[in-house]
């Protein structure tokens, strides 16, 4: 800096020292030398990996993500989902939904994929689960006729499920 000073003079050398000039100095330095190196801007590991989670991330994939309503949240992590674990959630929140035109309707309870083998059925509260998830939920508490509810906590007789069908 003495050196400049002495060189350019005070009015000069006041403007080419200012501390922005250094960040900006720094930032031309890091991309010349990432040019010359052949090397992307972006490491391709978080490319890779913001690929995959656009690629399995659904709209249900943590839905509510509101700090307000946390017992809401934690309603709406899918279980076997990765893009809904603590890791993966923060990488997830600023990427896109992906578009599919094939849906796998999968069972909040028991994860597994609702189809005609294991057909989706609705409770009067507008859930929506799988009919295995209601037998092992009916099965827990020892009962033919009735089962408890896990999102609204009431007793549903076996009776007032619908089954759903999905075009």
């Amino acid at each position: 800096r003495g050196m400049a000073l002495l060189a350019l003079g005070p009015s000069t050398s006041s403007a080419l020292l200012h501390p922005s000039r250094w960040v900006a100095a720094a930032t031309a330095l890091s991309c010349t030398f990432l040019q010359l190196a052949g090397a992307p801007p972006s490491p391709p590991l978080s490319v890779a990996l913001a690929a995959g989670i656009v690629a399995i991330r659904t709209p249900a994939c943590c839905a509510a993500d509101d700090a307000d309503h946390s017992s809401h949240r934690l309603s709406h992590r899918v279980p076997g989902c990765p893009t809904c674990t603590d890791p993966v959630r923060a990488l997830a929140a600023a990427l896109p939904t992906c578009q599919r035109s094939r849906t796998i309707l999968n069972c909040r309870i028991s994860s597994r994929p609702m189809d005609e083998n294991n057909p989706p059925l609705v409770a009067p509260s507008g859930h929506v689960y799988s009919k295995e998830a209601i037998r092992m939920l009916r099965d827990a508490r020892a009962s033919d006729s009735a089962f408890r509810d896990p999102h609204t906590d009431t007793l549903i007789p076996m009776d007032s499920m619908r089954r759903a069908f999905f075009l």
